[in-house]
């Protein structure tokens, strides 16, 4: 392309060549790993079956994470005989192992009445394993792929454990909801609090429509802890709790719904406060006067 006066443009394509990823596409995809829900369980029982003892370290590493308890096999003959006697509630076994492999053992598992009910993921690194004609022909009921991805590997779990982090979340939640109301009476008990809450809270609270900034909502967070604590309003101090949990896992969802409840909760402490009708009354005598 040329114009004259002005240069000329040149273009060049150049095939099944890879170009690195722009600044912008590098954050969107570091965000959205960190958007990782993380479920919570009821520290029922793993049996981790796996000949390599770095791949076992991991997936424990990751099941203390997730309140999830754990037993170890090396191979698939001792996961068997560990099966039997510990009646795990769900298995992770790898598919190449030395004395018994792992497709071997998950056909001995799933024809022992004593066993069979016992869901059995496959830990491979074959994409072959990826095909879902060949994952339902077999004896296994999941599969995840090596090295794990940690997403993944939780998603896999709440498929087969009840995961209990949203029941308690919202119970918490909701046993912690601080109303107009009770912010009132926090004010009436400690009248200093309500400077504090307006000068320290609600100048600092971010505008939703606006986006949210996570270091000025861990501010917000810390702030909310520290009057708790102060004023002894332990209320407070667990809903900045709450609130400092959730964007440290950058739960966007459940910021915004802490953030709206407290704007709510605090935005009549923008209004004048109402003249007693006492002072009304004096007031009107002093004009008609």
């Amino acid at each position: 392309d040329s114009r004259q006066g002005m240069g000329s443009t040149f273009e060049f394509i150049l095939p099944n060549v890879k170009i690195s990823k722009t600044e912008s596409e590098k954050h969107e995809e570091k965000g959205k790993a960190l958007q990782i829900k993380i479920p919570k369980f009821s520290f029922e029982k793993i049996l981790i079956i796996d000949d390599v003892e770095a791949v076992r370290f991991l997936i424990k590493e990751l099941l203390k994470r997730i309140n999830l308890t754990y037993l170890e096999a090396e191979n698939g003959k001792e996961g068997i005989s560990m099966a039997k006697e510990h009646a795990p509630d769900l298995i992770l076994m790898d598919s190449k192992m030395p004395v018994m492999d792992g497709v071997t053992a998950a056909g001995i598992l799933k024809n022992d009445p004593a066993t069979k009910q016992i869901p059995v993921i496959l830990l491979t690194a074959s994409m072959q394993w990826t095909s879902s004609k060949k994952l339902h022909e077999s004896d296994f009921d999941g599969c995840l792929l090596k090295p794990v991805d940690i997403k993944k590997f939780y998603m896999e779990m709440t498929r087969w454990l009840p995961d209990t982090s949203q029941q308690v979340k919202e119970d918490s939640e909701r046993s912690a909801y601080i109303t107009r109301d009770l912010v009132d009476d926090m004010i009436a008990s400690y009248p200093a609090l309500e400077g504090e809450l307006k000068g320290v809270i609600m100048e600092n609270l971010p505008e939703l429509e606006y986006g949210l900034i996570i270091s000025e909502v861990q501010t917000i967070a810390a702030a909310m802890q520290r009057l708790g604590d102060e004023f002894q309003i332990s209320l407070l101090a667990e809903k900045g709790r709450q609130l400092h949990e959730a964007s440290d896992v950058f739960d966007i969802c459940r910021i915004d719904r802490c953030i709206s409840q407290l704007q709510d909760s605090l935005a009549h402490l923008e209004d004048p406060l109402p003249i007693p009708a006492k002072t009304l009354a004096e007031g009107q005598n002093i004009i008609e006067s």
